[in-house]
């Protein structure tokens, strides 16, 4: 009975930010895929608060990174910085100095919009340059949300940066 909604234990359901009486099979098989790297990443942040760590976050649908970000914010007592990298982004660095001159300190920083800056490859040949650069600008966990073909190029163009990452938490 496709397209018919479905009952999903309640965890699962939030981590989607779903309702139980809307889940159509389709978003209940997303909700239970992406729950072990929703735990890994929530995992992430909690142990790496107060130090610099690159989290890499494969999730290639804009919607559903909407939703884990608000599930995010429910689940951790942490201060979440969006940043959101403009069309015309020149680095990924003065993106992030920007973002984080602003008052009240966050815990931690998830930058997405990558796959649509226009000269992403400058952008992310500067990141590996300024790495270290990075690391003194944003002494805490660094969540940069990606798509399967911008993680191709940052292992490509940007290995030292990539390098320091932990291993790719993919969502479904």
């Amino acid at each position: 009975m496709l397209g018919r909604p479905t009952r999903l234990p309640l965890l699962l359901l939030m981590l989607t930010g779903m309702s139980p009486a809307i889940a159509t099979p389709a978003q209940a098989n997303t909700a239970a895929a992406s729950e072990p790297a929703f735990k890994h990443l929530l995992r992430a942040l909690r142990f790496s608060q107060g130090e610099f760590s690159l989290i890499l976050a494969d999730c290639p649908d804009a919607e559903q990174r909407c939703h884990l970000t608000h599930q995010l914010r429910e689940r951790l007592s942490h201060r979440l910085q969006d940043v959101t990298l403009p069309i015309s982004a020149s680095t990924l660095l003065s993106s992030l100095q920007s973002a984080l001159n602003h008052p009240g300190d966050p815990d931690a920083v998830m930058v997405s919009g990558l796959e649509q800056v226009e000269d992403v490859v400058a952008v992310l040949c500067a990141a590996n340059l300024t790495r270290n650069d990075l690391r003194r600008c944003c002494p805490l966990p660094l969540v940069l949300w990606v798509t399967p073909e911008i993680l191709r190029l940052l292992k490509r163009l940007a290995p030292d940066l990539s390098s320091w990452a932990a291993p790719v938490i993919r969502f479904a």
